[in-house]
């Protein structure tokens, strides 16, 4: 409402009503239309366009989850690319950081009127290893090898620096004619730290003799302590002792870079010579010097209650866990096929993930004993103290498709349904346990593996998953090989990759891992599991191989030692690794044995030979093993 002046001293109400109706706006007053316009004479803004920019990374393993921000936008991808769109304009962005990589962090990206690419690089992130020389005068030449095939870097300084990323490498000392050094060469094991080498020369004629040894981080206790034993009683020479895990000794050894490699497991001259790059030759010398075992390892307390396991059950807990596609995938579990009822859907028949209640806590249907808790015929006010699972009752008999508030799991006929009559009536007890204080735990199975090769993860392919090849398993017990998925000693060669997080370095990093978490499986050599913090003895799993079938009838090998229908990991002269050694073929006896075998590329001859005759020795060879864990030429 308004005022106007009409003149005379006289004031007039005017009354405005603006009305807009689909395309045309109407003004009124009151003395009556004064416009008509069309709506189409007021556009509404438009949007600026938009371009994509992506950034491109390179360098990463597959499946790394990495991020970049724009603008103060963060956007995150496990592929090689991110996508981001933009408008014109120069904006600031950060690449975030990848654990073990370098890249250019940060930059500005200026959009114009195409789409937009960057290139990020990422390079794995290098340590120095410094080899640091005495004994040399000043300004004498002197080189080192570091690497397999790496050629050699001179120096005419008392320290030579090197970069290599995280990794076991050769090397090999050269240069300074005239002079030994000690070591001559060896393996260096790079692993999140700067590593130093320290290497003496003397002059040729004055020097002490070397051995150098490497190779197997399992054997390493048992080498170590018998050389310093012989040492202390030969004062006239100096012996080399390093670990670096059986595939990094054999290269070692085949590029004559070490005299004597140390294998967990038996080295034939084809795979050598095919494998590691050794000369051909019908020389190559293997001389077992003691034996030990891989064992499958949980935390000491054991708090799914799991009580043995088998060989495809153990299988399909990898395949589920890994985040590639495996190529040796487990048939069955527990014996029940995966492509019949009721394994035949998610998330057993798909290879997926598994929980701790989705597989058996015993192998092949193991009855116990009548009267105990899991007789089918126990009666109503059956209690019980189960191992990792405490004391618990049953109201009736626990067998295919009973249900109890103690056992919802696979053994529960819920799971599939009333009427599922396909439940395995071979599974009698299922895994689940108590863990984080709650019954019918259904945490997610999380097993370990060793992220560096290794002969004990060859042993764990080849004697424990029971794997011919990465796709095929042994068609009995005796077909057990040594070789497992591959030539690399990973697991990767199976196509079983596990995450970062479920990764260690070594049996000590796998044996914290495991006794960390409640959740856990994972392997490692036998002595050193027995001794570990949080496993030990209560932590090994018994365990029963391809083709191994403890049903009643079947005869035992003598000194086996067996634990809910599985073969007991146990060393000794009465023990199972004892029995298996000596009955390899049989199929009543610990699958895990494994031999520790001294490599040479001929027969040892002079001090080496020396030093085998010492270590070989019935009293020394006794006492190492028993100091050491492992188990003895002369208890077998």
């Amino acid at each position: 409402m308004s005022f106007r002046h009409t003149g005379a001293g006289t004031w007039v109400h005017v009354w405005a009503v603006v009305v807009v109706i689909a395309v045309v706006a109407v003004v009124a007053t009151s003395v009556g239309v004064i416009a008509l316009r069309p709506a189409a004479l007021f556009p509404r803004a438009s949007s600026p366009p938009t371009y994509a920019v992506s950034f491109n990374e390179a360098g990463l393993p597959a499946k790394t989850s990495w991020w970049v921000s724009v603008a103060g936008t963060s956007h995150t991808s496990a592929g090689p690319t991110i996508v981001v769109n933009l408008t014109s304009g120069t904006y600031p962005y950060i690449v975030g950081p990848v654990a073990g990589y370098v890249t250019a962090w940060t930059g500005t990206l200026t959009v114009g009127s195409v789409a937009e690419g960057l290139s990020v690089p990422f390079v794995p992130y290098t340590y120095t290893v410094t080899f640091s020389e005495s004994g040399l005068p000043a300004g004498t030449d002197w080189s080192v090898a570091l690497g397999t095939g790496a050629p050699a870097v001179g120096s005419t300084s008392t320290f030579l620096n090197l970069t290599e990323p995280n990794g076991s490498y050769p090397f090999a000392i050269g240069g300074a004619s005239g002079y030994a050094a000690a070591p001559s060469g060896g393996t260096v094991q790079v692993d999140g730290a700067n590593v130093s080498e320290p290497i003496a020369f003397s002059e040729n004629g004055t020097s002490e003799p070397v051995i150098t040894i490497g190779g197997s981080s399992a054997a390493y206790p048992f080498t170590q302590l018998g050389v310093s034993w012989y040492v202390q009683n030969d004062s006239d020479i100096v012996i080399s002792d390093d670990q670096g895990g059986t595939g990094a000794g054999m290269l070692a050894v085949c590029a004559g870079h070490l005299e004597v490699g140390v294998a967990a497991q038996p080295e034939t001259a084809a795979e050598l010579e095919a494998d590691d790059g050794c000369p051909s030759t019908d020389d190559i010398t293997n001389t077992t010097f003691g034996y030990d075992a891989v064992d499958v390892v949980v935390p000491a307390a054991n708090p799914h209650g799991l009580l043995s396991l088998g060989w495809d059950t153990l299988t399909a807990i990898y395949d589920g866990a890994s985040t590639t596609a495996p190529t040796l995938l487990a048939p069955s579990i527990d014996t029940v096929p995966l492509s019949s009822g009721p394994l035949d859907q998610a998330p057993w028949s798909t290879h997926a993930a598994l929980d701790w209640d989705q597989i058996p806590a015993t192998v092949d249907g193991y009855s116990f004993p009548a009267g105990s808790l899991y007789d089918a015929g126990a009666v109503a006010t059956t209690t019980a103290t189960v191992e990792g699972l405490g004391s618990v009752s049953a109201t009736g008999a626990v067998a295919c498709g009973a249900s109890s508030s103690d056992l919802d799991d696979l053994c529960d006929a819920s799971v599939f349904g009333a009427s599922a009559s396909g439940t395995p009536c071979g599974f009698l007890v299922c895994a689940g346990g108590a863990a984080s204080g709650s019954d019918n735990a259904t945490a997610t199975i999380a097993p370990f593996e060793r992220e560096d090769a290794s002969g004990t993860t060859a042993t764990f392919e080849a004697r424990l998953l029971g794997a011919a090849n990465n796709s095929t398993f042994a068609a009995s017990y005796a077909d057990l090989g040594w070789a497992g998925c591959g030539p690399n000693d990973l697991l990767a060669d199976c196509g079983i990759l596990l995450p970062p997080t479920e990764q260690a370095n070594g049996a000590a990093g796998i044996l914290s891992a495991v006794a960390a978490d409640a959740n856990a499986i994972g392997y490692a050599p036998d002595g050193p599991a027995r001794s570990a913090t949080g496993i030990g003895a209560a932590g090994l799993v018994p365990f029963l191989a391809v083709g191994e079938s403890l049903a009643p009838g079947d005869g035992l090998v003598a000194g086996s030692e067996l634990s809910y229908g599985a073969v007991v990991p146990t060393t000794g002269a009465a023990g199972s690794l004892s029995a298996g050694i000596h009955a390899s073929g049989q199929v009543s006896q610990y699958a895990g044995w494994r031999p520790f075998v001294f490599v040479t590329l001929e027969p040892p001859t002079g001090q080496v030979q020396d030093l085998f005759t010492f270590l070989l020795d019935p009293e020394v060879n006794l006492q190492l093993a028993a100091a050491t864990g492992e188990l003895s030429l002369y208890t077998i």
